[in-house]
C-alpha cells in the first residue's frame, strides 16, 4: 500500500481522515494516543529533525521511501496559510488573529510580513538547512548533513518541502491534483500528466474514499484576508530572504516567483490598499465577526484527522 508523507500546510490532515475513515493509517493517524491505529510508521525518521521536537507524522524520512507520495503547495500560499493557522491557535493568547480583515488590508499585511520576517532569521542562520541547501536537497547529502548539525530551532510548518520531496517516489499539487473528482494533472516536478489525487487514491487504496469532509475548513460566509496579494508589495529585502530560502521548492516544483516591484526600495514596504480590488472599507475585523456568530458556529473549524479503528 502506498506511504503518505505529510508536509504541513499541504492538506495532508484531510488526506490522513479520508484515510483513517476506512481503517489507513497514515500520518497522524500511526499515533495510538491520539486515537489512532497500532500500525507501525513504514519507515525511519529522520533522526535529527524527530531530536529537534518535531512531530513525528510531519518529520520526514531517514531516506527514500519506495512507493510513496506526497502533496507540495505554492510556497507563498504555504506561508499564508500557515500565517493564519499560527494566529487562530494562538488568538487566546493575543490579538493577532482577531485583527485580521477579510480580503486585502494594509495591516493585514503588516502583521503578515512581520511573522514572515521572524520566520526567516532563524531559517537563515541555521547550520542545518543551509548544508541541506548546498547540497541540493539530495539524501545523501542531507545524511552526511544530519551527522554535523543539529535541527534546534527549526520547526516542521517552516522547512522547504524539498526536504521531503527528496524522500518521496510521486509529487502532486495542491493547487491541480487535489480535487473531489477523478482527473489527470501535472507532475509538478516534471509537468508530465498523472492521476489525480483522488484517481489515485481510488486505484491504490479504495474505491470507497471520498474527500468531502472539510478538516480545518473556513466559514464560507467569511471573506478570506488576502494575504497573497501582499507578496508584492513586500519590503524587497524580506521579499528576496524568503525567495532565497525556498528557491529549492519553486525550482523543483514548477512555481514562480514574486520579483520586488522595479522601483521599490530596500527597506520599505508599499502597502497600498486602494491599488487592491480585495480591499473593501466596510469589512469587520475577524474579531468583530466572530462576535457576531453563534456559539457553534465558527470562522475557521481546527480539527485533527479522524482516525476511527
Amino acid at each position: 500500500m502506498p506511504v503518505f508523507l505529510h508536509v504541513p500546510k499541504t492538506g495532508g490532515t484531510s488526506i490522513e481522515s479520508a484515510l483513517g475513515w476506512h481503517g489507513i493509517a497514515a500520518g497522524m493517524c500511526h499515533l495510538k494516543h491520539l486515537g489512532g491505529y497500532r500500525a507501525p510508521r513504514p519507515y525511519e525518521l529522520r533522526g535529527t529533525l524527530k531530536d529537534a521536537g518535531w512531530e513525528p507524522w510531519h518529520t520526514p524520512p531517514a531516506n527514500f521511501v519506495q512507493d510513496s507520495w506526497m502533496i507540495v503547495r505554492n510556497p507563498y500560499s504555504r506561508a499564508a496559510s500557515e500565517f493564519v493557522y499560527a494566529a487562530m491557535t494562538r488568538k487566546a493568547q493575543d490579538a493577532t488573529f482577531h485583527k485580521l480583515t477579510p480580503g486585502y488590508r494594509n495591516t493585514n499585511c503588516v502583521s503578515f510580513q512581520a511573522a514572515v520576517q521572524d520566520m526567516l532569521g532563524p531559517m537563515a542562520e541555521n547550520g542545518l538547512l543551509k548544508c541541506y541547501r548546498e547540497v541540493d536537497y539530495t539524501v545523501q547529502g542531507m545524511n552526511a548533513c544530519d551527522t554535523k548539525n543539529q535541527g534546534t530551532g527549526l520547526s516542521s510548518h517552516h522547512v522547504p518541502q524539498s526536504v521531503m520531496g527528496s524522500c518521496a517516489q510521486r509529487v502532486f499539487s495542491y493547487e491541480k491534483c487535489l480535487s473531489n473528482e477523478e482527473g489527470q494533472c501535472p507532475d509538478p516536478r516534471t509537468g508530465a500528466m498523472q492521476d489525480n489525487i483522488l484517481k489515485f487514491v481510488h486505484d491504490r487504496y479504495s474505491k470507497d474514499v471520498n474527500f468531502d469532509e472539510k478538516i480545518m475548513s473556513w466559514n464560507p460566509a467569511v471573506p478570506h484576508p488576502d494575504l497573497e496579494a501582499c507578496w508584492e508589495d513586500f519590503d524587497p529585502v524580506v521579499l528576496k530572504a524568503f525567495n532565497a530560502i525556498y528557491a529549492a521548492d519553486f525550482k523543483k516544483f514548477g512555481y514562480s516567483m514574486i520579483q520586488p516591484k522595479p522601483n521599490a526600495v530596500d527597506g520599505n514596504s508599499t502597502f497600498e490598499e486602494a491599488a487592491h480590488e480585495t480591499f473593501k472599507p466596510s469589512h469587520a475585523s475577524l474579531g468583530e465577526l466572530e462576535k457576531r456568530l453563534t456559539k457553534d458556529d465558527y470562522i475557521v473549524s481546527l480539527a485533527g484527522p479522524r482516525c476511527p479503528f
